[in-house]
C-alpha cells in the first residue's frame, strides 16, 4: 500500500512537473509574441507620428509660400484700385502723382524687386498727345509708363522709350511669351504669375524674373495692367530660409513651375529656370509619380512629400525628399528601450507566471461561466423586447447574397400582413417587400459604406399588393460569429402627404416674400450706396482741412527761412565788395557771426516744416490707403495735433494731453484712429463751447492688451434727450452751419468696424461730455 502511495505521488509529482514546464513554455512564447507585438505597434505609432509631423511641416511651407506670394501682390492690387478708381469717378490723380505713389509701393514692399505699372493708349486720362515723348512718366507716343526697381543704394526709375514692347508675343527658349507679364492679365482679366525669364536691365545687364501683374479695369474696360517683379535670387534665398529649420536643414527640396521648370532648390542653387527633365531626369520622374512615397539614390533613402501649391494662375508643386535614417532615429532609439524592458519582463514573468497562470485560470472559468449566464438572459429580455416593441423590426444574417431574415415581430407582421414568423422567414419576405430593387442595393450599399442607415425613404409593399411609403433605419452590428443587421420600418405616407400640402402652401408664401424682399433690397441698396458716397465726401473734406491746415502752418518757416536766406545773400554780396575794397578782420568777423545767425534761423524753420511735411505725409497716406502698421501712440497723438493747430488756434479753446510715459506700442491702422481723434477733437471744439476759453483733454491708459482713449471737455454738456441719437448717420444740432451729421457715424463705424473696438459717451448737461474709445493693441486679422 505505501508503495503504490508512493508511486501515485511520484506520477502525480511528475504529471504536475510537466504540466508546469508546459505551461512555461507557452508563457515565454507568449512573451516573445506579445514582445514582438509592441514593437511592431510602436513602429506603426511613431511612422503615424511622422506621417502627421510631415504634413504639418508641409502645411506650414505651403501656407509660408503662398504667404509670400500673396504679400508680394498686395502692392500692384492696391495700385490697380487706386488707378481704376481715379478712372472710374475723373478723379484728379496726374501722371506724376501715379509715379510717386508706386515709388512709394516699392519702398513699402522689401519682398519685391520692381513695381511698375503700363497702360493701354489713352487708357488713363486720354492725354497721350499732351505727353508725347517726356520720359519721365511717359513713352514715344504718350502713354503711361511707370517702372521703378529697387537698387542697392536707392529705387531707380527706367524711363520706357518704345511701348510697343509689352505686346510682343515671340517667345523665348522655354516656349513662353516674352510679354506674357502683360499679355495674360490683359486676355484673362485676372491675376497672373509668369515662369522665370530674363530681362536686359540695362545695356549688358541682364537679371532673372518672375512677374506678378493683374489687370487695372474701369468697369469692365481693361486700362493696362499693374505689377511687381520678384528676382529669382531673392526669391530663392525666401524660400531656403523658410525649409531651413525643417530637420536641421538635411531636406533636400524641388520647388517646380506649372511645366516642370526648377524655380528653386537647395540643390541646384544656380539653375532656376531650367527644366527639371535636364537638371536631374530621376527626379524629374519622381515628381510625376504621385504614387511612390520612397526614393532611393545610390545609398541612401528618402521619405518623398507633395506639396501642390496654386499660385494665381499656375499650379506649382513643392517636392520634398527627407533622409529615411533621420526619421528612424527616434525609432531605434524607443526600440532598444522596448528590449530592455522586454528582457526584464521575461525574468520576472517567468519566476511568476506558474502561480498566476492557476489563478488566471481558476477565475476566468469563473467569468466565462458568469458570462454565460448572463448572455442567456440578455438574449431573453432582447427577445421579448424585440416582439413587444410597437415599431416593426427584423433581424437578419448574412447569406450568400445579401440577408437571410431571422426574426420579426408582431408589429412587422401587422404592417406587412403576414400570418407568422415562420411563414415571413419561409417566404423570404425581407426581399419581396422593396416595391424598388434599386432603393433596396442603394439602403445595403450605404449600410456596407457606413454601418448604418437613418430615414431612408422607400415604397414598401405588403402581401396584399398594397403600397406604402416608409422610413427605413438600419444598423449593421459586430456580433462573436457572424454580423447582424437591425431594421426599423415606420409608416409615414399619410405624414408625406400633409408635407407635400405644406410644402405647396410654403411655395406660395415663399414667392410673395420674395417679391416683396426684392423691393426691399432695392430700396435699401439705394440708401446704403448714398451714405457710403457722403461718409467718402466727409472723409476726403477732413482730409482737406488739414490739408489747408497744413498750408497755413508751413507759411511761418517758410517765410522765416526766405527771409533769413535773403539776409545772407545780401551778406555774401556786401562780403564780395569789401574783398574787392580791402576785406578787414572785423568785417569777416561780422560775416561769420551774422551768416551763422542766418543758417541756424534756415535750419530751424526748414526742419519744422520738413517735420509738417513728414506728418501730413504719413497721416495722408494712412487716411487713403488703409495700411495696417506698427506704430507709437505718441507719434500717433503727435501727428493729429500738429494737424489741428490750425483749428484749435482759430477756435480760441485749448486742448491738453494726459499720456502715460512709457511708449505704447499699437499694431492697427494708425489712418482711421487719427481719423477717429481728430473728428472727436473738431466735435468737441465746435460744439462742446459756447464762449472762448474751454479746455478739451485727450487721455490714454492700458488696460492689460487693450488701450482706453477719452476725449472730454469741459464745455455745456448733451441734453440726455439726443444722447442715444449723436451716432445716428446725418444727426447734428448745427444742420446748416456747418453740420454734416457724419463725423461721430463715421468715428463709431471706424472703431467698431476696423479698429475692432467699441466706442461710449457719458455727458452730464452743464458738466462736459466724454467720449470712450476702447480699442485693442493688436487688431485681430480680417
Amino acid at each position: 500500500m505505501a508503495r503504490q502511495l508512493k508511486r501515485s505521488l511520484l506520477v502525480s509529482s511528475l504529471f504536475l512537473l510537466i504540466s508546469f514546464g508546459s505551461m512555461l513554455l507557452v508563457a515565454v512564447f507568449l512573451l516573445r509574441q506579445a514582445a514582438e507585438q509592441s514593437h511592431q505597434d510602436a513602429k506603426e505609432q511613431l511612422l503615424s507620428s511622422i506621417e502627421f509631423q510631415l504634413f504639418l511641416n508641409a502645411e506650414t511651407i505651403s501656407s509660408n509660400i503662398q504667404s509670400h506670394i500673396k504679400r508680394a501682390i498686395e502692392t500692384p492690387a492696391l495700385l490697380a484700385l487706386m488707378a481704376s478708381r481715379t478712372v472710374e469717378k475723373n478723379e484728379q490723380l496726374s501722371r506724376n502723382q501715379l509715379k510717386t505713389l508706386v515709388e512709394e509701393a516699392l519702398r513699402a514692399n522689401p519682398v519685391i524687386n520692381a513695381a511698375y505699372m503700363h497702360f493701354e493708349p489713352n487708357a488713363y486720362d486720354n492725354a497721350d498727345q499732351q505727353y508725347l515723348g517726356d520720359y519721365d512718366h511717359s513713352s514715344d507716343t504718350g502713354t503711361l509708363e511707370i517702372y521703378w526697381v529697387r537698387q542697392r543704394q536707392d529705387l531707380k526709375f527706367y524711363p520706357i522709350g518704345d511701348a510697343s514692347f509689352k505686346y510682343q508675343t515671340a517667345v523665348d527658349a522655354y516656349g513662353q511669351a516674352e510679354s506674357a507679364w502683360f499679355l495674360c492679365p490683359r486676355d484673362t482679366g485676372k491675376s497672373c504669375i509668369t515662369e522665370p525669364f530674363w530681362w536686359e536691365l540695362e545695356p549688358d545687364v541682364k537679371i532673372q524674373l518672375m512677374s506678378l501683374t493683374l489687370p487695372v479695369k474701369a468697369g469692365e474696360r481693361f486700362l493696362g495692367v499693374a505689377g511687381v517683379d520678384l528676382e529669382m535670387p531673392d526669391f530663392v534665398a525666401t524660400i531656403n530660409d523658410l525649409i531651413r529649420p525643417l530637420y536641421g536643414g538635411n531636406v533636400r527640396y524641388y520647388l517646380l513651375s506649372g511645366s516642370q521648370r526648377l524655380l528653386a532648390s537647395n540643390d541646384y542653387p544656380g539653375r532656376s529656370g531650367e527644366y527639371l527633365t535636364q537638371i536631374a531626369p530621376d527626379i524629374a520622374e519622381l515628381a510625376g509619380d504621385t504614387g511612390s512615397s520612397l526614393f532611393l539614390q545610390g545609398e541612401q533613402s528618402f521619405r518623398v512629400e507633395r506639396l501642390q501649391l496654386p499660385i494665381l494662375n499656375q499650379q506649382w508643386q513643392m517636392l520634398l525628399l527627407i533622409p529615411q535614417q533621420l526619421l528612424m532615429q527616434e525609432f531605434n532609439q524607443v526600440q532598444q528601450q522596448l528590449t530592455r524592458l522586454s528582457v526584464r519582463n521575461m525574468v520576472f514573468l517567468i519566476l511568476s507566471f506558474g502561480l498566476l497562470i492557476l489563478i488566471t485560470l481558476v477565475i476566468a472559468l469563473r467569468y466565462l461561466h458568469r458570462r454565460e449566464s448572463l448572455l442567456s438572459q440578455s438574449q431573453a429580455e432582447l427577445a421579448s423586447i424585440l416582439l413587444a416593441a410597437p415599431t416593426p423590426i427584423t433581424v437578419a444574417y448574412p447569406a450568400v447574397k445579401g440577408f437571410t431574415l431571422s426574426k420579426v415581430n408582431q408589429a412587422w407582421l401587422q404592417q406587412f400582413g403576414f400570418q407568422s414568423a415562420e411563414q415571413a422567414v419561409a417566404l423570404a419576405a425581407h426581399e419581396k417587400i422593396w416595391s424598388s430593387a434599386a432603393d433596396q442595393q442603394r439602403l445595403m450599399t450605404q449600410l456596407q459604406q457606413e454601418g448604418e442607415v437613418n430615414a431612408f425613404l422607400s415604397w414598401l409593399v405588403r402581401q396584399d399588393g398594397s403600397e406604402f411609403l416608409a422610413e427605413v433605419s438600419a444598423a449593421l452590428l459586430s456580433a462573436e460569429t457572424q454580423p447582424l443587421l437591425i431594421m426599423v420600418y415606420e409608416d409615414v405616407t399619410s405624414h408625406y402627404q400633409l408635407q407635400r400640402q405644406l410644402l405647396q402652401s410654403n411655395e406660395l408664401l415663399e414667392q410673395r416674400v420674395a417679391e416683396r424682399t426684392g423691393q426691399l433690397t432695392d430700396t435699401i441698396n439705394t440708401l446704403a450706396r448714398t451714405q457710403q458716397e457722403l461718409i467718402h465726401s466727409e472723409k476726403l473734406a477732413a482730409l482737406g482741412n488739414l490739408v489747408a491746415g497744413i498750408a497755413h502752418e508751413l507759411n511761418t518757416p517758410v517765410g522765416n527761412s526766405v527771409m533769413a536766406a535773403s539776409k545772407l545773400k545780401a551778406d555774401i554780396r556786401l562780403l564780395n565788395q569789401q574783398l574787392n575794397n580791402g576785406l578787414t578782420k572785423k568785417d569777416l568777423q561780422n560775416f561769420i557771426s551774422q551768416g551763422a545767425t542766418s543758417s541756424d534761423i534756415m535750419e530751424r524753420n526748414l526742419l519744422r516744416a520738413a517735420g509738417l511735411i513728414s506728418s501730413f505725409k504719413q497721416v495722408a497716406v494712412d487716411q487713403t490707403s488703409l495700411q495696417r502698421r506698427e506704430a507709437a501712440l505718441a507719434d500717433i497723438v503727435q501727428d493729429v495735433m500738429l494737424m489741428l493747430q490750425p483749428t484749435i488756434r482759430k477756435s480760441g479753446h485749448q486742448v491738453q494731453l494726459e499720456l502715460p510715459r512709457q511708449t505704447i506700442l499699437l499694431n492697427t491702422y494708425p489712418g482711421p484712429l487719427e481719423q477717429v481723434l481728430i473728428n472727436l477733437i473738431q466735435n468737441a471744439l465746435l460744439h462742446a463751447f459756447d464762449t472762448p476759453g474751454g479746455t478739451v483733454t485727450l487721455s490714454a491708459e492700458l488696460q492689460d492688451s487693450r488701450l482706453l482713449l477719452k476725449v472730454s471737455d469741459n464745455g455745456k454738456g448733451i441734453p440726455d434727450a439726443i444722447q442715444s441719437k449723436v451716432f445716428e448717420p446725418f444727426f447734428t444740432t448745427r444742420l446748416g452751419q456747418g453740420g454734416s451729421g457724419l463725423g461721430l457715424s463715421l468715428v463709431h463705424n471706424m472703431v467698431t468696424g476696423i479698429l475692432k473696438g467699441h466706442i461710449s459717451l457719458h455727458s452730464t448737461p452743464g458738466e462736459g461730455s466724454c467720449f470712450s474709445v476702447v480699442i485693442p493693441l493688436v487688431v485681430p486679422a480680417k
